[in-house]
């Protein structure tokens, strides 16, 4: 439509520039009436193409909008899995500082343990040496117990009719410090 104005009044300044100004008028009016007629005409055309314009404009937002929130989808995903992965590195960090901390213990308890083997007479070394023996002795079947009962399903109905005792580290024989 903006061609064919553009068309029109090029062609009237071309003919009225020119020798023949009346037979320029004439082309020139004729040229209008048959614009406006088109025009006239054909709104169905020009609502058509304003429709499919329309169209594709909101096809394009829709595709806009398809692509950001896909963008936004990826960028969540992103973090979360950021999140996961500083979540593990805290929880291994944890772990590692408290088996660190175990560790110490450990080594502090056995320093503990090999100083007061140390300060104890030969007679109570071996006292000492047969009371840890017993221990594992006895730590050995509890475990072996546990196990037996847990894979044959065991009840354990042996064990409920002996009377419990509580352990106290100052019935070890040989034992004095703290008691």
């Amino acid at each position: 439509m903006k061609f064919k104005l553009v068309g029109c009044l090029s062609t009237a300044v071309i003919y009225c520039i020119s020798v023949n100004s009346v037979a320029a008028i004439n082309v020139i009016s004729a040229q209008g009436s048959q614009s406006i007629q088109t025009i006239a005409s054909n709104p169905v055309r020009i609502l058509e193409r304003e429709q499919r314009r329309l169209q594709r404009e909101q096809r394009k937002r829709e595709r806009e909008q398809r692509i950001e929130f896909q963008r936004q989808q990826r960028e969540l995903r992103r973090l979360k899995r950021q999140q996961e992965l500083e979540r593990l590195e805290q929880r291994q960090k944890e772990l590692e500082a408290a088996r660190q901390a175990a560790t110490e213990e450990q080594q502090l308890e056995a320093e503990r343990r090999r100083q007061y083997f140390e300060g104890l007479s030969p007679e109570d070394k071996k006292a000492y040496l047969a009371q840890q023996e017993a221990q594992r002795v006895q730590a050995n079947k509890a475990a072996a117990l546990f196990l037996l009962m847990l894979f044959a399903g065991g009840t354990g109905s042996s064990q409920q009719n002996e009377p419990k005792k509580e352990f106290d580290p100052c019935d070890i024989p040989g034992r004095q410090a703290g008691c």
